[in-house]
């Protein structure tokens, strides 16, 4: 579960809104209680800096989470700076932009596969945006790569002309229902 079939081949891709419900059936069978949209604000450590636990904040109020094995799944590394634990902060010019993902619904999948017929993408095309590597034998084949629809927005006046050079994007299927999964703009 939690995939969907890929237009151009017999590939499956990640379904971001499928596997959320795979993935919190796979946790909660395991044992484990997911506590979301909670910030940690405190980490609780032991005399040798063990991790037991955190204390949280929520619309519930503050309260402490004790735990024999504690993951942090905050973003940030948010428990992990709150420990003490060394890391480093990169210049702003080095550091990766933000990824924009989200699913578009209503979307006319006939017309979507017509465009990006007429408009194929490969993987060679991906190094005009971002710089990548490959073996060569996957440059030819096709890709869920857009990039020059951003040129035309710039020629439409819908992105400031400055933005161009770091903007480019993907998608990963489309579903029965008109819903394009996946988009990844950065």
């Amino acid at each position: 579960g939690g995939t969907t079939k890929w237009p151009y081949n017999d590939s499956n891709c990640l379904d971001g809104e499928q596997f959320k419900l795979v993935a919190d059936k796979l946790i909660t069978d395991a044992g484990v209680r997911p506590i979301l949209h909670i910030w940690v604000v405190e980490v609780l450590l032991d005399k040798e800096n063990n991790i037991f636990g955190v204390v949280t904040e929520s619309k519930s109020g503050r309260q402490a989470i004790l735990a024999d094995r504690v993951i942090d799944c905050t973003g940030d590394a948010d428990v992990a700076h709150l420990a003490g634990c060394q890391y480093s902060v990169i210049d702003l010019q080095q550091s990766l932009g933000v990824t924009t993902v989200f699913n578009a619904a209503n979307v006319n999948t006939e017309k979507f596969l017509e465009y990006t017929s007429k408009k194929p993408a490969t993987y060679k095309d991906w190094s005009r945006t971002w710089e990548q590597t490959t073996t060569g034998k996957e440059e030819e084949l096709r890709s869920p790569y857009l990039d020059t629809e951003f040129d035309e927005a710039v020629k439409a006046g819908v992105i400031p002309a400055d933005k161009l050079g770091s903007l480019g994007g993907s998608w990963s299927a489309l579903s029965k229902a008109g819903e394009a999964t996946n988009l990844n703009l950065v």
